[in-house]
């Protein structure tokens, strides 16, 4: 009986060091399988556009000039969402060989991206932000701010 009983206490006593690798392993596949689609993270950009919308309570001759804002953020929201779900794929595939320039060549694009998707935006507000007054001005840029540090 008392075999039994050390038998089992040293089981429990050492079975987080048999267990916590095999652990690790199921919350970094956890963590992939949890982690937001494409589609997902666009209904996130489009409810932050709804949510933007309101904050503003535009006027009628305001609503005008909101379809081609919204239309810019609806696509460049698209855009980001699917580079975001490449480049998870991409740090899946690594093995942790990359090269530095490689890496330096990847950043150069993305940055050449967002800058392009800064200046649709920037067009695509400018009829909107003309119409607004100063109170919804302060909203917008709090809004827009928020939005280009995601």
């Amino acid at each position: 009986m008392r075999k039994i009983a050390y038998t089992l206490m040293a089981g429990l006593l050492f079975a987080p060091f048999v267990t916590a690798p095999a652990l690790a392993e199921t919350r970094t596949e956890r963590a992939e399988r949890n982690a937001p689609t494409a589609a997902q993270l666009s209904a996130q950009a489009d409810a932050q556009t709804a949510r933007i919308k309101a904050d503003l309570r535009l006027t009628a001759d305001q609503e005008k000039s909101w379809p081609g804002f919204e239309t810019a953020l609806r696509d460049i929201g698209k855009l980001q969402a699917e580079r975001e779900v490449a480049r998870r794929d991409e740090r899946a595939k690594q093995t942790g060989n990359e090269d530095f320039i490689d890496e330096m060549n990847r950043h150069s694009k993305y940055l050449g991206d967002r800058s392009a998707n800064l200046k649709i935006l920037a067009d695509a507000a400018k009829p909107l932000y003309a119409s607004l007054d100063e109170t919804q001005k302060r909203r917008f840029v709090k809004e827009l701010n928020r939005l280009s540090r995601e």
